[in-house]
C-alpha cells in the first residue's frame, strides 16, 4: 500500500477566563503552504455552539472523576482527503493526578477507533490537563488508518500535537 504521514500542530495561543484561542497548523501537501486556522474553545473542549471543536480535541466530562475512571466520546469528523465523514469513538482514562512545576495536573490516556465508508483505524493518545483552569497543557495522539481511494490502498499515519504556549510563556 501507499504510505502517507501527516503532522498537525495545535498551539493554545491564549487563555482568558474559561475560553482559549487555538492556532491549528496543517502542513501544506505537495509543496503547498501551511494552513493555519484559529478557533476558540471552552475549558471542556467545546466551541460554544454546544459541539466539540471537531478537530479531534478531547471533550472533557462534567463533574469529578477518580483515578482509574474513564469516559467515552463519540464524534463525527469531516475527512477532507476522502470527502466523507469518519465516525470516531474514544475512551479516555484518568491515569494519575500529580504535582508538576506548573501546579496540579491530570494525566489521561486515550484509546479509540475510527471508521468511514472506505477507511478504518486506531487512535492512541496522551494528554496532560492543567488543574488550575481545566485546559489541556499537552496532548499528543497518533491515528493509524487504512483506506481505499479510487481503488488504491493507503496506510495513513496522522500525528497531532497540542502544546500550550501562551504569549509571554517560554
Amino acid at each position: 500500500p501507499n504510505r502517507i504521514k501527516q503532522e498537525m500542530s495545535i498551539r493554545i495561543a491564549s487563555v482568558k477566563g474559561s475560553r482559549a484561542t487555538l492556532e491549528i497548523t496543517t502542513p501544506g501537501m505537495l509543496g503547498g503552504s501551511d494552513q493555519v486556522t484559529e478557533i476558540e474553545i471552552d475549558n471542556r473542549g467545546r466551541t460554544g455552539k454546544d459541539e466539540a471543536a471537531g478537530i479531534g480535541i478531547v471533550e472533557l466530562p462534567q463533574g469529578s472523576l477518580k483515578v482509574g475512571g474513564s469516559w467515552q466520546q463519540e464524534r463525527s469528523l469531516a475527512d477532507p482527503l476522502l470527502g466523507t465523514q469518519l465516525d470516531v469513538s474514544s475512551t479516555y482514562t484518568l491515569k494519575s493526578v500529580r504535582q508538576a512545576e506548573s501546579g496540579l495536573v491530570a494525566d489521561i490516556v486515550e484509546k479509540g477507533t475510527l471508521k468511514g465508508a472506505t477507511a478504518e483505524g486506531s487512535i492512541d493518545g496522551v494528554l496532560v490537563l492543567d488543574g488550575k483552569d481545566g485546559f489541556i497543557r499537552y496532548y499528543q495522539t497518533v491515528t493509524k488508518m487504512s483506506l481505499s481511494l479510487e481503488g488504491q490502498a493507503f496506510e495513513v499515519e496522522v500525528l497531532i500535537k497540542l502544546l500550550r504556549k501562551e504569549s509571554g510563556s517560554k
